[in-house]
């Protein structure tokens, strides 16, 4: 049987090369891909083959983008696995499986789902999720979800997924889409949001080795996100490093869930050097939390990165 979807491959990333394309006519060089991973490459109106689970499928005409991941989940879980045609999601025992809203990206506006990212379903039994090419072919999937003790956890830990509206992917003043976090800023003073270490470079690169990081500045001012926690005991742990160059102290920090505070940073403990802090051991109840990042005092500007939560029994 042939698939669904012929010219776009959900989850696997294809380069052209490897498919033997046919030479291309005289005329423009090929375009870059563009910068949502998407191939753009025009290829003459002859038919192209693309081998796909034993069986061929042939596309006429100029080749579809050619979608290179599919990423699927809950805020507040860990991302869906992906085989074949189903995906797979654990959530925690508290989640209400009734009106769960998966959140999924396509890595192009080009290519879209259907349900569509962010809109409650219900899970109490597997639903099918359309993905739709630009050239209009689709692939279904089958989305289960197992309901699992202490799958818990930050989405967007180390905000490198959001959408940019600003110079070198600085984002203030708005709650950027796609980011997941609540940005709150008081009286609109301060600063806050996710700064790009690269073009921006206030600060060393995060320990992990990702570009993008949380920045603050203003008593008050910081970031928020709802997650749904089986009871337990959980740990909180974050890196922090204060901006280079700036006041010549850092700005306190606090870490809180539903308000109370789990783990306090004194300004003098965080320091142009990137360094790791984690919670003590705390009780939390089954149900919705809000985890909460929020600055004290002070002129200083810290950086944030990799926020997690570890579940213990």
């Amino acid at each position: 049987m042939k698939p669904d979807l012929p010219a776009t491959i959900i989850g696997l990333a294809i380069v052209l090369g490897s498919i033997s394309p046919p030479a291309r006519a005289a005329g423009p060089p090929p375009m870059d891909p563009d910068p949502y991973g998407i191939v753009t490459t025009p290829i003459p109106e002859k038919t192209v083959v693309l081998s796909f689970d034993d069986s061929v499928v042939s596309h006429a005409t100029n080749v579809a983008p050619l979608l290179k991941k599919l990423e699927f989940g809950f805020p507040g879980t860990p991302e869906g696995t992906i085989s074949g045609d189903e995906i797979r999601v654990k959530v925690p025992l508290a989640a209400d499986l009734t009106k769960l809203a998966p959140s999924y990206d396509t890595g192009s506006p080009q290519v879209t789902g259907q349900p569509s990212s962010g809109t409650p379903n219900d899970f109490t039994r597997p639903q099918t999720y359309t993905i739709t090419a630009a050239d209009g072919s689709t692939r279904r999937y089958l989305v289960t979800v197992t309901p699992t003790k202490g799958a818990v956890l930050v989405t967007n830990p180390g905000f490198d997924k959001f959408d940019s509206t600003g110079p070198h992917d600085i984002t203030m003043q708005t709650n950027p889409t796609g980011a997941t976090w609540v940005f709150t800023r008081i009286k609109n003073q301060g600063e806050l949001g996710i700064k790009d270490l690269i073009k921006s470079p206030s600060a060393p690169l995060p320990p992990d080795g990702s570009r993008h990081s949380l920045f603050m500045r203003g008593p008050g001012n910081g970031v928020s996100q709802v997650i749904t926690f089986d009871q337990g005991n959980y740990t909180v742990s974050l890196d922090v490093v204060k901006r280079r160059g700036y006041e010549k102290t850092a700005a306190p920090l606090k870490v809180t869930i539903d308000g109370v505070p789990v783990l306090t940073l004194a300004s003098d403990q965080i320091t142009e050097t990137w360094a790791a802090y984690t919670s003590p051991v705390v009780p939390v109840t089954a149900g919705i939390h809000t985890l909460a990042i929020t600055l004290g005092d002070g002129d200083g500007m810290d950086l944030v990165d990799n926020v997690a939560i570890k579940y213990g029994k």
